[in-house]
């Protein structure tokens, strides 16, 4: 039972090969077979067509959505309220990264997977900011927390079941 005090990692995906479309379809897919998941993408990068892919071609909408305001007027728009995925500055990524790392000294963060764990451990903040080594990656790293992230806001699975409910009738 998801309380939001402990996480536990229940699949993996690895690809250097794949595109931000096909990536968007992959995660839909993984959602899916995983109980109509939460899924929170990066938006940088190629997040932008994962997202669009997830949302408008596979018409999954437990995704995450962030609030934003007309530049303009600092007042919330009609048309740009809801973005989808996470923008990750790097204020963001530290304090992602820190909550994940103190969810794993307190042992409430399961990984399982030795690649993930491996990206973990060679993870470290330098000059101010978290990266792997030099020549490594941190996509798993990345994917990791912010599975942590979606799973502290994502809406229970009650009010879930409530809004289909209302929606059906």
């Amino acid at each position: 039972q998801h309380d939001g005090t402990f996480f536990e990692e229940v699949a993996s995906f690895w690809s250097n090969e794949i595109d931000a479309k096909a990536f968007g379809h992959v995660c839909t897919l993984g959602a899916e077979l995983f109980n109509n998941a939460f899924i929170t993408p990066e938006i940088q990068g190629g997040g932008l067509a994962t997202c669009m892919t997830i949302v408008v071609e596979n018409r999954y909408m437990r995704i995450y959505q962030r609030k934003t305001l007309d530049t303009i007027s600092n007042a919330t728009g009609d048309a740009n309220i809801f973005r989808y995925g996470i923008f990750t500055s790097h204020q963001v990524k530290d304090a992602l990264i820190q909550n994940a790392r103190n969810l794993l000294s307190e042992k409430r963060l399961l990984l399982r997977t030795p690649y993930l764990i491996d990206q973990f451990k060679a993870f470290k903040k330098e000059a101010g900011k978290y990266s792997a080594p030099e020549g490594e990656h941190d996509d798993g790293v990345m994917a990791a927390v912010l599975g942590v992230f979606g799973a502290r806001w994502a809406p229970s699975p009650q009010y879930v079941q409530e809004q289909a409910k209302k929606s059906a009738g």
